[in-house]
């Protein structure tokens, strides 16, 4: 090219020469105009147009999605001002990391542009704004429900600074607290603390607009019971057979504050023996009653001792499981001594007879009245023997042993033959079996009615036979 006023003629162009202009960063939306001046080798203006390029203006890893779901769109243009100089423009709405090449059309070999771009969101654009999390869509009393605010621009890009402040109003049936906290990076967390159930509207907006969704309507209400809950009782550790065994369960939400008000499912599980005393299959009763304030109380009942197992559970869809300290181990004793369901036996598993002078042995098993073995002493037993033919009080020695855990061993002894009745009692009431018909017969040898006669007891000749005779006597 000829420059007319200086009549300097520039060579052929050279692409690895050329001049550029005007490369930045950007905002999405806003346009950028980069200047090339083409030269020859030596460094020379060129001043005549006619010169193509190719230009690429593209993401860096390839075309992505904004999160409206756009996928990215560029735009490049070109300017040939037919001096020499030329205008190339590229522009996108999509905030991001893009490269931009440029080169001559017909030479690959030099790049006149070869550099990557920012592009940053612009300005922030409350109508495309956004806000998400579980307190938009459930609150609870009394807790810090919260959310989350997602500032974009006006092109769906999210924002990555801060410093923008949105107002928040919640309006309802209450007074409702609320907290703010720019977190800097485009996004700012919001919390609200309810203390009047009902019906309210979350009001999010920046210099009068409101974000999409805004108001958002939201239900206040007790949160559910979780497995934060707790059970506690006398019901829980021991009990009594056949006597209603009783606890409570204070249910508990999921950030471990104690409910007011009732409406929580709980289920109860209670396992112990296989079988009863007798073998035979039992039924435990267990009754639940919502008390209205957050409290439950549990009933149960078995007529069966030994170790129970308790098992609470919340039912909650909300951390629900196991209430704390659930499984609980609970030990249910005999009930009192009951003689109509206590046997009495001895070593031959009967009680018929006896011998004069003789002491006879016998022991009481003591169970309640639901057959459940005793493992303790301390009941108050009687004995009481007449003769059989005619009811009149009869003289017997008689002892019983507190063995201590339940069971009794009972000795009794007469001096005279005969056939008596006895009764084993407590409390007037008579044990199995009792009265029962006992016969006492000869044969128990008495030492101090016995004697001893002839010549050897009381003379003896040295060298010879001494002789004398004893001849055992019973008292009848």
């Amino acid at each position: 090219g000829i420059n007319a006023e200086y009549g300097v003629v520039a060579g052929p162009y050279d692409s690895c020469s050329s001049l550029v202009e005007g490369v930045s960063n950007t905002i999405a939306g806003v346009p950028v105009n980069v200047t090339i001046q083409t030269r020859d080798s030596l460094g020379r203006n060129q001043f005549q147009g006619g010169q193509n390029f190719t230009v690429v203006f593209e993401p860096v890893g390839g075309p992505f999605k904004n999160p409206c779901g756009k996928t990215s769109e560029q735009r490049v243009t070109q300017i040939d001002y037919g001096n020499g100089t030329y205008i190339v423009q590229y522009y996108t709405e999509f905030a991001g990391k893009y490269i931009l090449q440029i080169q001559d059309a017909d030479n690959h070999t030099c790049f006149v542009v070869n550099q990557k771009i920012t592009v940053s969101p612009d300005v922030v654009s409350p109508g495309d704004s956004v806000a998400s999390g579980v307190g938009l869509t459930v609150g609870y009393l009394n807790q810090a429900n919260q959310f989350r605010i997602q500032a974009r621009d006006q092109f769906c890009n999210n924002l990555i600074v801060g410093g923008d402040r949105f107002i928040i109003r919640v309006s309802g049936p209450g007074r409702v607290t609320t907290f703010y906290n720019d977190n800097q990076n485009g996004t700012y967390d919001v919390a609200y603390l309810p203390t009047v159930p009902g019906d309210y509207l979350i009001s999010v907006t920046l210099n009068g607009t409101g974000i999409i969704g805004s108001p958002f309507p939201i239900s206040i209400s007790q949160a559910p019971a979780s497995s934060l809950s707790y059970a506690y009782g006398s019901g829980l550790e021991n009990g009594i057979a056949g006597i209603e065994n009783v606890f409570f369960i204070q249910a508990v939400d999921k950030f471990g504050n104690e409910i007011l008000v009732g409406g929580d499912s709980f289920n109860i599980t209670i396992t112990g023996p296989s079988t009863n005393k007798l073998g035979l299959p039992y039924s435990i009763t267990i009754l639940k009653t919502d008390n209205r304030n957050g409290t439950y109380t549990v009933s149960w009942y078995t007529e069966v001792s030994g170790l129970y197992k308790i098992k609470v559970d919340s039912l909650s869809s909300q951390n629900g499981g196991p209430i704390i300290g659930s499984p609980f181990s609970a030990q249910i004793y005999p009930n009192v001594l009951s003689p109509r369901h206590s046997p009495v036996i001895d070593e031959n598993n009967q009680i018929c007879c006896g011998f004069v002078a003789s002491t006879s042995t016998f022991l009481i098993y003591g169970r309640d009245r639901f057959s459940n073995d005793l493992i303790m002493g301390g009941d108050d037993l009687n004995l009481i023997f007449t003769w059989a033919e005619n009811d009149e009080p009869a003289d017997f020695t008689w002892k019983i042993l507190d063995l201590g855990n339940g069971n009794y061993s009972v000795s009794f002894m007469t001096d005279i033959a005969g056939l008596y009745v006895m009764q084993v009692l407590s409390e007037h009431v008579d044990f199995i079996g009792s009265p029962f018909l006992v016969e006492i017969a000869p044969g128990g040898i008495i030492c101090s009615e016995s004697v001893a006669y002839g010549r050897g007891i009381s003379v003896a000749t040295s060298y010879d036979v001494n002789r004398f005779w004893i001849e055992a006597r019973t008292l009848r």
